[in-house]
């Protein structure tokens, strides 16, 4: 099924499995800007009319009082013939902002025109033409017109960030660009270019802040998902998040390079102060989705769930194509133990779009459900795929099943695979826990306990899941549990009240 016919097919107001979404009250209106067409004729010129498109979804969303759909989510309507009505409707807008870009030498030119997404009518048109160093002050003056054209308010602090340049190199803007859009496919060789070409962007313009922002983001990326051991990439994480908020202390992707740093890259899982920098993130930028997403993840992990998926259906709102945030609201329905809405909404996940993280889910809710032979199936099918069990996850659960078996030997067995697989590995705390809720299972409580402590010390302090969990049953009345369970509770109380 092609991505148009997910997001068509799936509403996100609660219908067919979709996760509802709420867009809260920062937002009076929404608009999608689709992708720019590339009227030059010149293939060579799509990287300039796609870098149109990002600025424009960049400098509209910055605006606090309107909702814009992301780049990743409008990418699948770049070709479609669908009316306005089916993509707004698809994308929960109620304006569409369409058009195309020409470049001929050293001038360009761009149409633009604004629909009402219900009707289809024009709100707004215009033509812009200038020389392409002046292509700032052409997003300027279109993202002015979108705005008045939609009758919304413009702060002064807002309107003097539309007027400033990001930076006055255009070839570091375009290398900017170009390693934005490989930070965003997040595979190792993507990763390894976009830092490549965000230092070229640096290097050129040392003032370029959200530049250095995003090249932190990169340097996280790699440290977190590709070489935890790379500390050249960690220390270049953290002197350009420190460069970008000196050069710009109210950048608000300086704010989330801090927070990525702060939770999970450095194995420390910094939660009140990686959520402080992730709050200040989205009041600055409010349309600013991987903000919302990363601030949803740590109030899940702390046990805030509520909080979690209030934030998950603000990424869904501004990303409707955002997976991963769909499927974290399933986890958070299991991990309060609902786990048949749970288990529906990860089934709504496509399994491609992140192989670990739906197998684990789906087979967590699979063995809470008591179908410990489909779990053992899908455990079986994914370490057939993925022998290496990035991280200990599927072995992890395996030793899981095997303990509810009874069959200690091989659930033992596991337990110290998944322990050496899960070695290094950032969100180790998940494969943690499957060995203390195996240890549980087993009537281990000493070791249960031990490996709960494990769990909650290194990034997973989610009390309500422990209160919930019957794999946890037959320890609830040890000594040890009761006591870490106090100090749990106690702890998720401060974080309740505080954050």
């Amino acid at each position: 099924m092609t991505v148009v016919a997910l997001l068509v097919g799936l509403d996100v107001g609660g219908r067919q499995g979709h996760a509802r979404v709420t867009t809260g009250r920062t937002w009076l209106r929404s608009v999608a800007v689709l992708p720019l067409d590339n009227l030059s004729g010149d293939t060579t010129q799509d990287g300039f009319s796609d870098g149109m498109t990002t600025a424009l979804i960049t400098d509209l969303g910055r605006i606090r009082t309107v909702r814009v759909i992301s780049k990743r989510s409008v990418m699948p309507f770049k070709t479609t013939a669908l009316p306005a009505r089916a993509i707004g409707e698809s994308l929960h807008v109620d304006a569409l902002l369409e058009g195309g870009v020409e470049r001929v030498g050293d001038r360009f030119r761009v149409d633009l025109e604004l629909l009402d997404a219900a009707s289809g009518s024009q709100l707004w048109a215009d033509r812009f033409e200038d020389a392409t160093q002046n292509r700032f002050a052409v997003q300027d003056a279109a993202a002015r017109g979108v705005l008045s054209a939609l009758k919304l308010p413009v702060t002064a602090t807002e309107a003097r960030t539309l007027r400033t340049p990001p930076t006055s190199n255009l070839e570091a803007y375009d290398l900017f660009l170009r390693g934005k859009i490989r930070v965003r496919h997040e595979t190792r060789a993507d990763d390894s270019i976009a830092i490549a070409l965000l230092q070229g962007a640096v290097a050129l313009d040392p003032s370029f802040a959200v530049a250095h922002a995003w090249l932190a983001r990169a340097y996280t990326l790699r440290v977190a998902q590709f070489a935890p051991r790379d500390s050249a990439a960690l220390e270049g994480a953290f002197l350009a998040t420190e460069k970008a908020l000196q050069l710009d202390p109210d950048l608000a992707e300086a704010h989330f390079a801090r927070a990525n740093l702060l939770w999970g890259a450095t194995k420390q899982f910094a939660h009140e102060r990686a959520i402080q920098e992730d709050r200040r993130a989205v009041e600055l930028s409010p349309n600013l989705d991987a903000a919302h997403h990363h601030l949803g993840l740590v109030y899940m992990h702390i046990g805030l769930l509520d909080k979690a998926v209030e934030e998950l259906r603000k990424t869904l709102a501004i990303d409707p194509g955002d997976w991963m945030a769909q499927e974290r609201i399933g986890q958070a329905e299991l991990w309060q133990g609902r786990y048949e809405e749970g288990y529906r909404i990860v089934q709504k996940v496509p399994p491609e779009y992140n192989p670990p993280l739906w197998h684990a889910d789906a087979t967590w809710a699979l063995i809470q459900l008591g179908r410990t032979q489909d779990a053992s199936a899908l455990i079986e099918h994914y370490l057939q795929d993925h022998p290496e069990d990035r991280g200990g996850l599927m072995t992890g659960l395996r030793a899981v099943v095997f303990a509810k078996q009874g069959d200690a030997r091989r659930a033992e067995t596991d337990i110290q695979s998944a322990a050496v697989k899960g070695k290094g590995f950032v969100h180790f705390h998940h494969t943690a826990y499957s060995i203390a809720s195996a240890y549980a299972l087993l009537r281990k409580p000493r070791a249960a306990v031990e490996w709960l402590r494990r769990t909650a010390e290194n990034g997973l302090p989610c009390y309500p899941l422990f209160a919930s969990d019957r794999n946890l049953d037959n320890i609830r009345n040890d000594p040890g549990f009761v006591s870490f369970q106090r100090e749990q509770k106690a702890q998720w109380e401060r974080y309740r009240a505080a954050l």
